[in-house]
């Protein structure tokens, strides 16, 4: 949805989610869900190759 370093928004299945990661996010970059913490979604970047998960907008 917006570039985020830390904290910002994702959307994953249609769904708008509050989502924290290590790497700086871009948006339209694809993401892999890793944890889910109450309503937070723990994210990192994919790798090109890998298959993805969710994307962030």
């Amino acid at each position: 949805m917006e570039s985020f370093d830390q904290e910002g928004w994702v959307r994953v299945h249609g769904e708008r989610w509050r989502a924290r990661t290590n790497t700086p996010l871009s948006p339209g970059q694809r993401i892999k869900v890793t944890a889910m913490r109450g309503l937070l979604l723990e994210v990192e970047p994919c790798q090109p190759d890998h298959t993805m998960n969710a994307t962030e907008n």
